[in-house]
Protein backbone atom coordinates (compact mmCIF):
# COMPACT_ATOMS: atom_id res chain seq x y z
CA UNK A 1 0.00 0.00 0.00
CA UNK A 2 1.30 4.05 -0.63
CA UNK A 3 0.43 6.03 1.74
CA UNK A 4 -1.99 9.60 -0.52
CA UNK A 5 0.41 12.59 0.45
CA UNK A 6 -2.39 15.02 -1.04
CA UNK A 7 -5.47 15.34 -2.94
CA UNK A 8 -3.64 16.54 -6.04
CA UNK A 9 -2.12 13.25 -5.69
CA UNK A 10 -5.40 11.40 -5.00
CA UNK A 11 -6.53 12.81 -7.85
CA UNK A 12 -3.81 11.42 -9.77
CA UNK A 13 -4.06 8.14 -8.44
CA UNK A 14 -7.92 7.89 -9.06
CA UNK A 15 -8.30 8.88 -12.36
CA UNK A 16 -8.57 6.19 -15.09
CA UNK A 17 -9.28 6.97 -18.52
CA UNK A 18 -11.94 4.12 -18.88
CA UNK A 19 -13.55 5.61 -15.62
CA UNK A 20 -13.33 2.25 -13.20
CA UNK A 21 -12.78 3.39 -9.56
CA UNK A 22 -9.64 2.38 -8.27
CA UNK A 23 -8.78 0.85 -4.38
CA UNK A 24 -8.23 2.73 -1.36
CA UNK A 25 -7.64 1.70 2.27
CA UNK A 26 -8.12 4.21 5.25
CA UNK A 27 -7.05 3.45 8.40
CA UNK A 28 -9.43 4.15 11.45
CA UNK A 29 -8.77 4.48 15.23
CA UNK A 30 -4.93 4.48 14.57
CA UNK A 31 -4.93 2.08 12.66
CA UNK A 32 -7.06 -0.60 14.56
CA UNK A 33 -9.76 -0.77 12.09
CA UNK A 34 -10.12 -0.38 8.25
CA UNK A 35 -12.54 1.22 6.04
CA UNK A 36 -12.09 -0.15 2.11
CA UNK A 37 -13.07 2.67 -0.58
CA UNK A 38 -13.26 2.33 -4.23
CA UNK A 39 -12.46 6.23 -5.56
CA UNK A 40 -12.55 7.53 -8.96
CA UNK A 41 -11.41 10.79 -10.13
CA UNK A 42 -12.99 11.86 -13.58
CA UNK A 43 -10.67 15.25 -14.91
CA UNK A 44 -13.29 16.83 -17.01
CA UNK A 45 -15.67 17.83 -14.25
CA UNK A 46 -12.89 17.84 -11.41
CA UNK A 47 -15.73 15.49 -9.63
CA UNK A 48 -14.92 12.15 -7.67
CA UNK A 49 -16.57 9.41 -7.32
CA UNK A 50 -16.72 7.13 -3.99
CA UNK A 51 -17.95 3.49 -3.15
CA UNK A 52 -17.90 2.53 0.26
CA UNK A 53 -17.35 -0.96 0.73
CA UNK A 54 -18.57 -1.33 4.14
CA UNK A 55 -22.25 -0.14 3.53
CA UNK A 56 -22.68 -0.99 -0.26
CA UNK A 57 -23.03 2.79 -0.60
CA UNK A 58 -22.08 5.51 -3.55
CA UNK A 59 -21.27 9.17 -3.64
CA UNK A 60 -21.27 10.84 -6.76
CA UNK A 61 -20.17 14.34 -8.28
CA UNK A 62 -17.74 15.42 -5.14
CA UNK A 63 -16.02 18.46 -6.11
CA UNK A 64 -12.82 19.35 -3.42
CA UNK A 65 -15.38 21.04 -1.47
CA UNK A 66 -18.08 18.12 -1.00
CA UNK A 67 -15.41 15.79 -0.47
CA UNK A 68 -14.42 17.79 2.24
CA UNK A 69 -17.67 18.09 3.71
CA UNK A 70 -19.69 14.97 2.85
CA UNK A 71 -16.42 12.26 3.67
CA UNK A 72 -13.63 11.77 5.55
CA UNK A 73 -11.20 11.12 2.72
CA UNK A 74 -9.76 14.89 3.45
CA UNK A 75 -9.45 14.18 6.65
CA UNK A 76 -7.43 10.95 6.09
CA UNK A 77 -5.33 12.27 3.67
CA UNK A 78 -4.64 14.98 6.45
CA UNK A 79 -3.93 12.73 8.95
CA UNK A 80 -2.01 10.37 6.39
CA UNK A 81 -4.49 7.71 6.40
CA UNK A 82 -5.39 6.92 3.26
CA UNK A 83 -3.56 4.07 1.08
CA UNK A 84 -3.85 3.43 -2.41
CA UNK A 85 -4.03 -0.01 -2.38
CA UNK A 86 -2.12 -1.87 -5.34
CA UNK A 87 -3.42 -5.44 -5.50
Amino acid sequence: MERVTSIAELKILAYRETGEYVDFCMMLAGGLAKSYKRIGYDSETDTFGVYNMCDDTEQEDLDDDALAKDTRIVKAVERGALFYCKW
